[in-house]
């Protein structure tokens, strides 16, 4: 199958190929998928493109089946490239395989049981040829450029479970400065302070002014870092900052580590150990950073009579006899 191309379809194709290899180049997978999307249905002529990434959770098998990798749509033509799935393959008008190993192929596929689009067989021939060609052209680029997107993902994943497991928070702010991620430690402590807001805004402050250093530590080959302390009504904190892994970004993302001068249990441990209700883990913790019954029913938004009694039933499954044995014992199960 032969195509003739114009200098630019050539120009269209080059750029289209570059999107497809330089998934790390955008801020989102969306936005990846959608300038994707747009490059390759002008390169081929269609009415509308869907690129659709396949589906992974932590800990499952990549669902290859459920949408098409890719399709172009005119009128009634469709060009789709896939997954091969093991001895299934769908039953294409015309099939071109990607000869590198990955089981990608693309087909066409010309919808002939509705009668509902304009009859034009020359230009859906044409945009069928054509397209067909063109998407197998890319395939090597589809799939690298997949490839590149599942190993950051999966980096990432192993990141998370990583930072899961600190005992202090723990957050990753990417190089255009938005927090991508905050460990379970961080969630439990901004949940039991009353200022909140006010640690996020130094912990995104802190963040930042590191990452517009990157520049200069790239220059210097420094290893820059950040460090300060950080006082609430509850507790008092120490944030230090640094880079991380780079990832192939231009510049690589920060870490953030929060260390509470007073720690709190994690829910796991309250639960495991003293079978507390989740009610009464989100009380405890309150409760072992230091807050008042009213700050507590404030910030839960319950009465104070019932904080006061979910601060007796704690005390209780803890077997201590007054409030400040309470918050003893507490900061004592870290």
């Amino acid at each position: 199958m032969s195509v003739t191309l114009s200098a630019a379809d050539f120009d269209s194709l080059k750029h289209a190929q570059t999107v497809l290899l330089s998934p790390l180049d955008y801020p989102t997978c969306d936005a990846w998928r959608a300038v994707a999307s747009a490059r390759i249905a002008r390169l081929l002529g269609a009415d509308q493109a869907v690129f659709t990434l396949p589906r992974t959770t932590r800990g499952a098998a990549l669902n290859y089946e459920r949408d098409h990798l890719f399709r172009a749509t005119r009128g009634a033509t469709e060009i789709c490239a896939d997954w091969a799935l093991r001895n299934e393959l769908s039953d294409p008008e015309e099939v071109g395989f990607d000869p590198l190993p990955g089981e990608l192929f693309a087909y066409l596929h010309v919808n002939r049981e509705h009668d509902q689009w304009p009859v034009d067989d020359e230009s859906n021939d044409a945009f069928g040829t054509r397209g067909l060609t063109l998407l197998q052209v890319l395939l090597p680029a589809f799939k690298a450029g997949i490839r590149t997107h599942l190993a950051v993902v999966a980096h990432a994943e192993a990141l998370a479970e990583m930072l899961d497991r600190l005992p202090d928070g723990a957050a990753v702010w990417d190089p255009a400065g938005h927090c991508r991620y905050q460990n379970r430690a961080l969630v439990d402590l901004l949940a039991a302070d009353a200022e909140r807001a006010r640690i996020e805004r130094t912990l995104a402050d802190l963040a930042r002014r590191l990452l517009v250093r990157h520049g200069a530590a790239l220059r210097t080959s420094a290893v820059m870092a950040s460090d300060l302390s950080l006082m609430t009504a509850a507790n008092r904190y120490r944030l230090r900052a640094t880079y991380a892994a780079a990832l192939g970004h231009t510049a690589p993302p920060v870490l953030v580590l929060v260390q509470p001068a007073r720690r709190l249990p994690s829910p796991e441990l309250l639960r495991a150990r003293y079978r507390l209700t989740p009610r009464q883990i989100e009380v405890a913790q309150r409760l072992a950073a230091g807050q008042s019954d009213s700050a507590i029913a404030c910030a839960l938004g319950i009465s104070r009579r019932t904080a006061e009694h979910h601060t007796e039933a704690v005390r209780l499954s803890l077997g201590v006899h007054s409030r400040a044995a309470l918050a003893a014992a507490l900061q004592q199960s870290c």
